[in-house]
Order: structure tokens, then C-alpha cells, then sequence
């Protein structure tokens, strides 16, 4: 149960100031309260043998005034500073997770799905925020007050004291039995969370393909079969966590209930005056809600701890690509050379790429063909750095990639995937999204060159039109072309155009292709595509088979040699198709 403080120790230590603050102001609201109780006891015994005075009422009464006030000025400043931790730590954790998430290759992604970092990022963050602020309180209430409580009490009647907190190591020893099982129950309910979010998201994103195939109704039926699996499971949870509500209600009690026998029999033996059983009686009801904190303590307390292992679980991830120790800055304007590159995925056995070997000339233009699965995006990915590679395969300029400082390359890097993302922006933002210093005017003349400007007069808003979730108010073309101008307006020294036209047609094709002729000339251009046209004015176009180079050279060797390149060509000529069969 008290695991959990060591796991938050991070937490506790940034925010040690404010926690000493809560726990000075929390004893003192302690103590006041159990001021009340006490001059209760002795007004009854005062009237009881008649020897209060009126003057004394009057004081006692002003007493109980002055501590009402100071009592309501210090829950107030523990409750100020206790359940702001609940928004810090929320604040903290997810700006932590984010950091992590987005420092992170594509083997992180390979490892955890979409739906379990979403659930980390916010199932699990509320839960660390309850404990920080509700689940801290209750532990206050749960250890430092009933001790006060029990002192004042013994020096009332040590006796009676006593006897009343007999029932309680019962429930200690219960809260230890049921922990575990409530640890175990609620990672259950956060794995099934996970893979309710990632159905959400799945249907959510291929809802048109949902739809185009009428699967709404078994698509419905499968979310349905998730949801009772998550509402069973939390179910689960909710027996053990009643069970234990229970539990932690009907021991107070009996406590009362040996308070008041055994207190009525003190009274018969004169050694307990009326007052004093009232005092003790009032003291008891007082620690009711100690053992309901209890109770709410150790379910919070377990709860968080799943949720705190499962986010740090993430957070001790350690990341795949890093910067070596002495690595340099990328000195721009170098040559691109694979020398015997080989690259297998982590998630696969087979070799993707094999004794890749080319040197791409500082301003040249390289296109890369081939069958689907060749190994095209895998080439060019090796560019940005995404896996690791063998050491010593793969120099940009003066120096190996390995020994490069990768945010000093990618800066130089315009990168097109071919899985185009567009942000719920509006269409001028995600243009900037790679240089938000850009102006409109600059976002205009890259407009141009992506052959999109003409599109704007069918947007309601122009440039201010919002793009939607994922580009949903946009055509597979338009998300293409602002994915082009997204990566132009950066100016680059490499642009990747990895399938980037494959979206547009011939013309279009021919027009973007002519503008960045002009507009690239001198500097770098990688570029991938099914439709041979894409890369016919590159100065270099190599072929893939099975990850190896078949064929390397311009348009006018390759078309003169029997192989791949020239079928395709002739085909595509021939039968004006806009893409290369397999």
C-alpha cells in the first residue's frame, strides 16, 4: 500500500514544499477539531452537577467560534496546496510522456500500440493525479489523524480507549490481504482500456473504408464485445473495492458499539463520567471517516501504483536512436554515399536491403524504382535516421551518418512520406508546420510550385479552410501537394519525395515536376515512384529488386538495357497507366 510513495518519490521530492505547507496546515486543523469535542465534555459535566456558570458558557462558546474560524482557514490552505498537485502532476506526466513519445523510432511504435500511449497519457495520468490530491488527503486522514484522535481520547479514559480500538487491527490486516488483488484487478482494467482506445481509433480513421465495405454492424458488434470486456473487468474491480467499503464501514462500528457497552458499564462503576463517555462517543464517530480513508487510501494507492508502472514503463524506454558521445554537426552541401549497406527490420528476420553501393553527387537528383516491397522507402529512410544501422555503411559529406548529430541532418532534410499526415489545421499551419517563421507570402510561392494554388478558389476559407481530422475535408491529391509545399517552404538541402505523386495526375505530375526542375536546381532531390515519369529527368535512377540494386544509371542507359526499367517504361508509355504493375 505504501509502495506507491516510492514510485512518486520523483513527484513527492519537486513538490516537497508544497506537501510540508499541507502537512503543517492539516495537523493544525487536527488539533482544532479535537477542541470541540473536548469542551463538549466539559459543558455536560458542568450542567450535569450543576456547576457551570453562565460567564463560562459564554467563554466556551466564543472558544468554539474563534476554532470554527481557524479550523476553516487551515482546510482551506491544505486543501489548496494538497489538491494542486492533483493539476501538477497531470501537467508534469503528460508533458514527460509526450517528450518520450516523440523521441522515440519506429521500433517503440512496433512495441506499443496507438491506443496504450493514448491510455497512458491520460487513463493513467488521472489516476496519478486522484492519489496526488484525494488519495493524499486520505492517507492524512488515515494515519496522522486517528493517532491524534487516540491520544486525546486515552487521556480522557485509557480503558475505553482501548477496548474500542480493538477491532482495529482487523482492518489493517484486511487492507493488506485485499491490495494485491486490487493491483492485479485494475491492471487488468487499464489493458483493457488500451485496446477499447485502439478500436475507437482504428474505426475512427478507416471509417470510409468501414462504410465502404457495410461493416458497420460487425465492426459495431466487435466494439461491443470490447466495451463488455472492459465493463467486466471493472466489475471486477468494483466487488472487491465494495467488499472492502464495506469492511472498512462496519468495523467503526463495532467499535462504537463497544465503546458504548463497555463505557455504560464504566458509568455504573463511577469510574466514567457522562461527559467523558459523550467526549470519548464524539472522539469515535471522529474516526469513522479515518477508516473510510483507509479504505479509499489503499484502493487509490494501488490503483496509481499500475498506473505510475505503466507510465514508467515508458519513461525508463530507452531510446533506440541517440547521438554518439563525440558526434559533429552535419557541416550541408555534401555527397550521399552507401558503401555495402545492409538493413534488416528489428521485427524481421530477412535482409530488406542488401550491398547497397552509390554515391549520389552534391545538386543531383536521384530516383529510385522498382516492384512494390522492393525496398524503396526503406533506402531512403536510412537518410533520417530512423533504425540503426551497421557502422561506417552510410556517409552524408565529410562523415559516417553514426557520427552526425541527427537533429543537424534532419534540420537540412524536406521530407514527403508517402503516407501523407495532415494536421486538424488550417492549410496555411500545416504548410508551416516544418518553419513557423514562414510568411504568407512565402506559403503562396510554394503553393505555386506544388501546383495547389488553384485549388484554393474551391476552399471555403482559402488558406484559413481547416484541414480536418487527418485531411478528412481533403482529396488523396490535395493532402499530397500541401505534404509537398510543407516540406518546399523549408528550403531544404535534401527533399525526399518518397511516392509523393502518386495521388495526382499525369499532368499535374508534369507541371510539379517541371517547377521543382527549376526551383531544386543545385541542390539534392531524392525521389521514389511507381510512375517511371516521376524520376526520367533524375541524374542517377537505381532499380530495386528484392533489395538489391538491378540496375543502376540515367533514363537514356537504363531504357537501352533488357531489363525491369525498360518493360516498365514501354508499358506505361504504351498503356498510358499511371502506375507500374508488380
Amino acid at each position: 500500500m505504501f509502495k506507491i510513495f516510492k514510485k512518486l518519490k520523483w513527484f513527492l521530492i519537486y513538490y516537497k514544499k508544497s506537501y510540508i505547507y499541507t502537512f503543517i496546515a492539516i495537523v493544525i486543523a487536527y488539533i482544532l477539531m479535537l477542541v470541540p469535542p473536548k469542551i463538549l465534555g466539559i459543558i455536560l459535566d458542568g450542567i450535569k452537577e450543576k456547576t457551570l456558570l453562565l460567564d463560562e458558557l459564554y467563554k466556551f462558546i466564543v472558544i468554539l467560534i474563534v476554532v470554527v474560524i481557524l479550523e476553516y482557514i487551515a482546510n482551506f490552505t491544505w486543501s489548496y496546496f494538497n489538491f494542486r498537485a492533483s493539476d501538477e502532476i497531470q501537467r508534469i506526466t503528460r508533458i514527460n510522456l509526450m517528450t518520450k513519445y516523440l523521441k522515440q523510432s519506429s521500433k517503440f511504435f512496433e512495441l506499443n500500440t496507438t491506443g496504450s500511449l493514448m491510455g497512458k497519457a491520460t487513463n493513467d495520468v488521472t489516476m496519478l493525479s486522484d492519489f496526488s490530491g484525494y488519495g493524499m488527503m486520505a492517507f492524512f486522514d488515515s494515519t496522522a489523524y486517528p493517532i491524534a484522535v487516540l491520544i486525546v481520547m486515552a487521556t480522557v479514559n485509557w480503558k475505553l480507549t482501548l477496548v474500542s480500538v480493538l477491532p482495529l487491527p482487523i482492518l489493517f490486516y484486511i487492507t493488506k490481504k485485499i491490495e494485491k488483488i486490487l493491483y492485479v484487478k485494475y491492471e487488468k482494467v487499464l489493458k483493457s482500456f488500451d485496446k477499447l482506445n485502439d478500436k475507437v481509433l482504428e474505426n475512427i480513421s478507416g471509417v470510409r473504408v468501414v462504410r465502404s465495405y457495410t461493416l458497420e454492424y460487425e465492426q459495431t458488434l466487435e466494439f461491443e464485445e470490447e466495451c463488455f470486456d472492459y465493463y467486466q473487468k471493472n466489475m471486477d474491480l468494483v466487488k472487491i473495492s465494495s467488499i472492502y467499503s464495506f469492511i472498512t464501514r462496519v468495523i467503526p462500528g463495532i467499535s462504537m458499539i463497544l465503546a458504548l457497552t463497555y463505557g455504560t458499564y464504566l458509568i455504573g462503576k463511577n469510574d466514567l463520567t457522562l461527559g467523558n463517555l459523550v467526549t470519548i462517543s464524539v472522539f469515535l464517530n471522529m474516526l469513522v471517516w479515518p477508516m473510510f480513508a483507509l479504505g479509499d487510501f489503499a484502493n487509490l494507492s494501488e490503483q496509481a501504483s499500475a498506473s505510475m508502472d505503466r507510465i514508467q514503463e515508458v519513461l525508463d524506454y530507452k531510446e533506440d536512436i541517440t547521438d554518439r558521445e563525440n558526434a559533429k554537426d552535419y557541416e550541408g552541401n555534401g555527397n550521399i554515399e552507401f558503401i555495402n549497406l545492409d538493413f534488416t527490420y528489428p521485427s524481421s528476420e530477412g535482409e530488406v536491403l542488401e550491398n547497397i553501393s552509390f554515391v549520389l553527387e552534391n545538386g543531383e537528383t536521384l530516383g529510385v524504382v522498382g516492384k512494390t516491397g522492393s525496398g524503396k522507402t526503406t533506402l531512403i529512410k536510412q537518410l533520417l535516421r530512423m533504425y540503426n544501422l551497421k557502422d561506417r555503411s552510410l556517409k552524408v559529406g565529410r562523415n559516417f551518418i553514426e557520427d552526425i548529430k541527427i537533429k543537424t541532418l534532419r534540420d537540412r532534410i524536406g521530407y514527403v512520406p508517402q503516407r501523407h499526415v495532415v494536421f486538424s489545421k488550417t492549410i496555411e499551419d500545416n504548410i508551416k508546420f516544418s518553419d513557423s517563421t514562414k510568411t504568407t507570402s512565402d506559403v503562396e510561392k510554394v503553393l505555386e510550385l506544388a501546383d495547389f494554388k488553384k485549388d484554393l478558389a474551391s476552399l471555403p476559407d482559402g488558406l484559413n479552410t481547416m484541414a480536418g481530422e487527418k485531411g478528412v475535408s481533403l482529396s488523396g491529391g490535395q493532402k499530397q501537394r500541401i505534404s509537398i509545399a510543407r516540406a518546399l517552404i523549408k528550403d531544404p538541402e535534401i527533399l525526399i519525395l518518397d511516392d509523393s505523386l502518386s495521388a495526382v495526375d499525369a499532368n499535374t505530375e508534369q507541371k510539379i515536376l517541371s517547377n521543382l526542375k527549376e526551383y531544386r536546381k543545385g541542390k539534392t532531390n531524392i525521389i521514389t515512384a511507381h510512375r517511371l515519369s516521376a524520376v526520367q529527368h533524375a541524374d542517377i535512377i537505381i532499380v530495386l529488386e528484392n533489395g538489391k540494386i538491378g540496375q543502376k544509371g540515367n533514363h537514356e542507359k537504363l531504357f537501352k538495357e533488357d531489363g525491369w526499367y525498360r518493360e516498365q517504361f514501354i508499358h506505361q508509355q504504351l498503356k498510358g497507366e499511371d502506375y507500374a504493375s508488380d
